[in-house]
């Protein structure tokens, strides 16, 4: 008789065990955790994070997490917090983020943005007072009036096209990402810049301009266009002159007045990367860590490096 009431209170404890077990399991999978300080069962959480370079320091309401540049931080009680991913050489990045318990708080794709230390720029041409950029931004054409020759820089080539012009020229424009237009008192002539043989024109047909990337400039605010419907990003104490996608779609390019800008893709955590002169125009190539712009007279050609180790993977993007 002992030895079957010692069974049957076995079996109560295993039963009880398991039950136990079970509704933790359950509790934890549909987010909630006891908390200990408050005597109670609270909702959590979840927020996933991933960050370029991956091996950043990320900070959860000003402590240490983990040295993982993708996480996701479960058990995280419902509410606004505080996420930082900080690595040296770069840019701290920070976003107060909202946990509540239906669905995990997203943020991934998080490009860090070098200092300043790690940035390289060369003097493309001297004397500049106008820049024309082609329409996929690759190509930038400068006219030089004392020579008469137009030179053409490109995105991926160390040495520009030199075209001598036909006569002297009054403005210039791209017909495509190859052509480009002369006009004059004389008439208008077409060149391809790579064969540098110009033609009377009488009719151009241009690509027709495209908003890049549906982003939307409007003053001091910031839009994008999906799908025909109009999403408000965020509003700047100044107007902008342009902006546009860098770094693989995962940061934006802003440029003000004198100040060229990146941003993270919500037109947050800006840092001024350059001074350009007022009214000039910002080329980006499409995949670089390249931009273009006119500072000092000068057309330059600034270059957003970051620490050795980690440019192969900004460069492979």
């Amino acid at each position: 008789m002992r030895k079957l009431f010692i069974k049957i209170i076995g079996q109560v404890f295993s039963i009880g065990i398991f039950v136990g077990l079970f509704m933790f399991s359950l509790f934890i999978t549909y987010g909630y955790r006891y908390d200990f300080e408050e005597n109670q069962l609270v909702q959590t959480g979840v927020i996933d994070v991933c960050v370029i370079p991956n091996d950043v320091a990320l900070y959860l309401d000003g402590k240490f997490y983990s040295n993982k540049g993708c996480e996701k931080m479960f058990g995280i009680n419902v509410g606004a917090h505080e996420v930082e991913a900080r690595k040296d050489g770069y840019y701290t990045w920070a976003k107060r983020l909202y946990s509540d318990n239906e669905k995990a708080a997203m943020y991934a794709q998080v490009f860090l943005i070098p200092l300043p230390d790690f940035y390289s720029s060369i003097t493309l041409n001297e004397k500049v007072n106008k820049v024309w950029i082609s329409p996929d931004q690759s190509k930038y054409a400068v006219y030089d009036n004392i020579l008469n020759v137009i030179r053409v820089f490109s995105a991926s080539r160390i040495n520009p096209y030199i075209l001598e012009a036909p006569i002297k020229i009054d403005d210039l424009l791209w017909a495509d990402n190859n052509t480009i237009i002369a006009d004059s008192s004389e008439g208008r002539y077409e060149a391809d810049i790579y064969k540098g043989e110009w033609k009377l024109v009488e009719q151009i047909i241009l690509l027709p301009e495209k908003m890049q990337n549906g982003i939307i400039v409007d003053g001091g605010e910031l839009w994008r266009e999906d799908n025909g419907i109009k999403k408000f990003i965020t509003r700047y104490s100044e107007p902008m002159e342009s902006a546009q996608y860098f770094y693989n779609q995962s940061n934006l390019l802003i440029t003000m007045k004198n100040e060229i800008k990146i941003c993270d893709f919500e037109g947050d955590n800006c840092h001024v990367i350059a001074n350009k002169d007022p009214g000039t125009p910002v080329a980006h190539p499409a995949r670089s860590k390249k931009v273009v712009f006119i500072k000092d007279g000068d057309l330059v050609q600034l270059t957003i490096n970051g620490p050795k180790k980690d440019a192969e993977v900004l460069i492979n993007l």
